[in-house]
């Protein structure tokens, strides 16, 4: 049965994003591993009954199919998991952020920002980082201005995968979930998924 958890424990976080290296060939492989990876190992320990509460965070790169099959892949993910231990689907939020290294007064910058969130807004995001290139008051509100725009204010709003059904996209998206599969297995076959991290801990 599960456990029961405080009353002030709103969500359970896989953070997908900071366990990617910008620029790593396989970047999109380790934050699904390692972000729902971390979520089921909660859930394996808690109850899976707590995973309505789920959240997960990912960051886009400059790959725009990629990025797209990086959330796809995550929905696809999280619906063979929960189908297995509930045999029920479980909603999952997922926030989105795009990559910028550094701040920036090159205004331009703002355009690799926005085809990031929009990639991660196709893929199925539920929310999208809200990311000034700098400090500035300006800035700021061309961020908000931008995330209004590809989120609240077009039709996509509430659609898993508004992309899903395009057979390049479904290309991407397989080939990702089997490569995170591959290493899950790897992970389970060395005892686990808190075993591997306390390897890493450990070397």
């Amino acid at each position: 049965s599960a456990l029961s958890l405080p009353s002030g424990l709103r969500v359970l976080c896989g953070n997908g994003a900071d366990m990617a290296a910008p620029g790593h060939p396989q970047a999109s492989v380790q934050q699904l591993a390692y972000g729902l990876g971390s979520l089921m190992a909660q859930l394996d320990h808690i109850g899976w009954e707590h995973a309505d509460r789920s959240w997960l965070n990912l960051a886009a790169s400059d790959d725009y199919l990629q990025t797209i099959a990086l959330v796809q892949a995550a929905r696809s993910l999280w619906e063979t998991a929960t189908q297995k231990h509930l045999q029920r689907s479980a909603p999952l939020w997922i926030s989105g952020r795009p990559h910028l290294p550094a701040h920036t007064e090159d205004a331009s910058a703002l355009i690799g920002i926005g085809m990031q969130q929009q990639a991660l807004w196709l893929g199925g995001c539920d929310e999208l980082w809200i990311t000034p290139l700098n400090n500035s008051p300006q800035a700021v509100d061309w961020a908000r201005q931008q995330v209004l725009v590809l989120t609240y204010e077009n039709g996509l709003q509430g659609l898993d995968q508004p992309l899903a059904g395009s057979y390049t996209l479904d290309g991407y998206t397989v080939q990702l979930q089997q490569e995170v599969e591959k290493l899950w297995k790897h992970w389970s076959d060395q005892g686990g998924f808190w075993a591997h991290l306390q390897s890493l801990t450990s070397a």
